[in-house]
């Protein structure tokens, strides 16, 4: 599976009540952080898209990344790294294995991880030897306490 490859469906409902289909479009991608990131969706709808949502907010990504051996373990993603954000991911193709301080894990299509608490120092690796695809939403508290 490749991202590039991927569509984004939106639906709504139109002036006579109906259900209907909004935008169907094929998904657009950026580098970010060593990886090839797709900008899904973002909460309040109309914010300008950034990986962190505003407070309050949600940001749904899709993100490939390689394997560490074929130039993936440039970047966020294969450092430690902590965020504002609970991070909800489900890996969709390939293998990863997540990092934490006291230990690790490897994950594959269909497993979920359920990033928390807020600034839980985190990294991702991939053993290869195929890229890993991942579909992440992160959501902001509403307010952020330093």
């Amino acid at each position: 599976m490749r991202i590039e490859d991927c569509h984004l469906v939106i639906t709504d409902v139109g002036p006579e009540g109906r259900s209907r289909v909004a935008r169907h479009d094929r998904v657009s991608t950026v580098a970010a952080h060593g990886a090839t990131v797709a900008p899904l969706w973002i909460t309040p709808e109309g914010a300008p898209f950034a990986e962190i949502p505003p407070p309050g907010g949600l940001s749904w990504i899709l993100m490939e990344m390689k394997p560490d051996n074929a130039g993936g373990g440039e970047g966020l993603p294969n450092q430690f790294h902590t965020g504002t954000t609970t991070n909800y991911t489900v890996i969709l193709s390939g293998r990863a294995i997540l990092h934490v301080q006291e230990g690790e894990v490897e994950v594959g299509p269909g497993d979920t991880v359920v990033h928390r608490p807020l600034g839980a120092p985190h990294r991702w690796s991939v053993p290869g030897p195929h890229n890993c695809v991942m579909a992440c939403m992160m959501s902001s508290p509403a307010e952020i306490r330093s």
